[in-house]
């Protein structure tokens, strides 16, 4: 990601940290927004939106959260 915003990645992470949240929460909230969207104005199911976005690893993680 920093590579895509032209920036170093401990300049990365230091703005985040200055922002109050990190990679990994940013990277999550992304992933849930996506989620709801497609929840929302798609025809997917839960199990495939889980799949699209985390891949079979983590789709188990993922099916709570979206119920």
């Amino acid at each position: 990601m920093a590579l895509a915003l032209c920036i170093s990645r401990s300049t990365l992470q230091r703005r985040l940290r200055a922002a109050g949240t990190s990679y990994q929460a940013a990277l999550d909230a992304t992933r849930r927004d996506m989620a709801f969207r497609d929840l929302t104005k798609t025809t997917l199911r839960a199990d495939e939106i889980a799949n699209v976005l985390l891949g079979e690893l983590r789709k188990a993680q993922v099916e709570p959260i979206l119920r």
